[in-house]
C-alpha cells in the first residue's frame, strides 16, 4: 500500500452493526428558560382598499406576526366570501397565525409582516 492510498475495509467491517444505545427517559421538574426567536425578515406594504374583499396577506407557514393599521374603518376576514368583521381606524390589528388575511373598505391599509428566523 502506498502512502496516499486509502485503507479498504473488509466486508465484515462494512456490515457490522452499531452497538445498542439505551434510551433514558427524562422528565424536567421546574421552570425552563425559553427565548423567542427574532424575526428574520420584515416588510411594510400599503394597500389601497376597495369595497370588495381582497387578499392583503397570503398564507405563509413561516410568518411570525402581521400588524395591520388602516387610515379609516375597514373590514377584516379570513376568506373572500365573507363580509368580514369591522375594525376601527388607527387601531392596530395584530395577527399571530399563518392563514391568509382578506380586507375591504375605503382606506389605505398598512401591512407589516414578520417572518420567523431559521
Amino acid at each position: 500500500m502506498t502512502e496516499n492510498a486509502l485503507p479498504q475495509p473488509d466486508v465484515e467491517e462494512l456490515q457490522q452493526e452499531d452497538t445498542a444505545t439505551i434510551a433514558v427517559p427524562v422528565r424536567h421538574d421546574g421552570p425552563v428558560t425559553m427565548h423567542e426567536l427574532p424575526s428574520r425578515v420584515g416588510a411594510v406594504i400599503d394597500f389601497a382598499l376597495t369595497t370588495t374583499m381582497q387578499m392583503v396577506v397570503p398564507a405563509n407557514w413561516n410568518r411570525k406576526r402581521t400588524l395591520l393599521i388602516s387610515s379609516a374603518a375597514w373590514n377584516i376576514s379570513h376568506s373572500r366570501n365573507s363580509a368580514g368583521s369591522p375594525w376601527p381606524a388607527g387601531v392596530p390589528c395584530e395577527i399571530r397565525h399563518c392563514s391568509a388575511i382578506w380586507a375591504s373598505g375605503t382606506a389605505t391599509l398598512t401591512v407589516v409582516t414578520e417572518v420567523w428566523a431559521d
